[in-house]
C-alpha cells in the first residue's frame, strides 16, 4: 500500500499539494486500485515533554501513592482518561488507529461480548495521542488525583527550581 502523507499549513498551498501528490501517484509503480485518497485534519503528535512528566514523574507518583506496579498505573490512567477521550473524539478522529480502536469498541458493546470488549479495551494506545489529546488526558489525571488528594508534580520544568528558591 502506498502512502503519501504532506501538511498543508495554508488554503494557498492546497494546489500545489494537490499537484505534487497527483505526480507521485502517477510514478507509483505497484499501482492497487480502487484508490483511496484520504484528506484529513493534521494533527501534531504528543510531545517529548508530555511523555516525560507522564512517565518520567506522574506514573513513579501515582504507582508509590496508590502502591501498586506503574505498568498498573498506566494501564489504569488509559483505561480510565484516554478511552473517553478517544471515544468522545471519535467523529472526526484523528488517524486511523483511534478510528478502528473506536469502532470495534462499539461493536463489541453492541454484540454484548463483554469478554472481547474488555480484552480490545486493554489494547489502547498513547501513541495515538495527538498533542491536544494528550494535553486533555494530563489535564484529567492531574484533576482526579488533586481531587483525591494526591498532588501530582506540575509539568513545568521551572516549577522544582522554585520550590528549591522558597
Amino acid at each position: 500500500m502506498t502512502t503519501i502523507t504532506r501538511k498543508i499549513k495554508s488554503i494557498d498551498s492546497i494546489d500545489s499539494v494537490l499537484e505534487s501528490v497527483c505526480s507521485e501517484l502517477a510514478e507509483v509503480k505497484e499501482k492497487e486500485y480502487p484508490l483511496i485518497l484520504k484528506v484529513m485534519n493534521f494533527k501534531e503528535s504528543k510531545t517529548l515533554q508530555q511523555l516525560g512528566v507522564t512517565f518520567g514523574i506522574w506514573i513513579k507518583e501515582i504507582s508509590h501513592a496508590k502502591g501498586i506496579g506503574e505498568d498498573l498505573v498506566h494501564a489504569e490512567l488509559k483505561q480510565e482518561f484516554l478511552a473517553r477521550i478517544y471515544v468522545t473524539d471519535s467523529e472526526n478522529p484523528p488517524n486511523e488507529s483511534q478510528a478502528m480502536w473506536v469502532e470495534l469498541l462499539y461493536n463489541y458493546q453492541i454484540a454484548g461480548d463483554m469478554g472481547k470488549l474488555e480484552r480490545h479495551a486493554k489494547r489502547i494506545s498513547l501513541s495515538w495521542a495527538t498533542v491536544d489529546q494528550m494535553s486533555r488526558y494530563m489535564s484529567a489525571i492531574q484533576n482526579s488525583y488533586t481531587d483525591k488528594g494526591i498532588y501530582l508534580t506540575p509539568p513545568n520544568p521551572r516549577y522544582r527550581i522554585r520550590q528549591e528558591m522558597i
